[in-house]
Formats: structure tokens, sequence, C-alpha cells
């Protein structure tokens, strides 16, 4: 591929979505037909990567959330995602304390404001 240095890598929030599907769709089917990547290349797949892991796994635990708030039981969170109970009750607690340190290390400007994490825990507790 050729040299194609951009600042994604170094700010990949500064895309679209689709942008970044696109970009990775882009380069992933580059190493799948055995073209070298640059080292710029494989740093902007990496960051893509770890966006969209993030991205998904975040969504995960905010439809769990959704799905807890409507009234379905950890039971059938769990069926819903094809896990278990405490598979999904570990990736909803995780996403909490995860969105507990984005609160306070951006001076309360994203992630859940302490009444939000009580309400976020109760739904933790509640069968």
């Amino acid at each position: 591929m050729t040299e194609k240095m951009t600042p994604m890598w170094i700010d990949p929030n500064s895309r679209t979505w689709s942008d970044l599907v696109a970009r990775y769709g882009e380069l992933t089917l580059a190493q799948a037909a055995h073209q070298a990547l640059t080292l710029a290349e494989r740093l902007e797949l990496l960051a893509i990567a770890r966006i969209m892991w993030r991205n998904v796994a975040d969504s995960q635990a905010r439809r769990i959330r959704e799905a807890r708030v409507a009234g379905a039981t950890w039971e059938q969170v769990a069926q819903a995602t094809g896990g278990d109970v405490a598979t999904v009750r570990a990736i909803y607690e995780q996403w909490i304390i995860r969105q507990e340190l984005h609160f306070d290390r951006g001076n309360g400007s994203i992630g859940l404001s302490p009444d939000e994490r009580r309400a976020a825990r109760e739904l933790l507790d509640k069968p």
C-alpha cells in the first residue's frame, strides 16, 4: 500500500463511524491480499480496531441497561445475548466502572454522574 499517513490513528475520534468502518475494511482487505502495510497503516488499523471494540462493548452494556430498565431479568438478558447471567452482569458492572472513570477524569462532562451510578448499581443488584 502507499505511504498514507493520516492523523486518524493519532486522533481516531476525528472520523465518523462509517469512515472508520470503511478504512478498517480497506486495510484488512489489503492485508488479506498480502499487501504490505506501512507502519502508519498498521498503527491506524490498531487504533481503529480499538475504537470499534470499545464501541461494541459499550453498546452491549448500554443495551443491557436498557433491557434491565424495561424490566428484563438477568436470566432474560443472558438468554438474549446467548451468554450466562454471570457474564452479562460482569459486562454491565465493568461498564459502570468505566463510566465512573470517564466522569471522574472528564470533570463530569462524560460518563455517569453519582446519581446515575447509583441507579445503574441498583439495576445491577436487582434480580
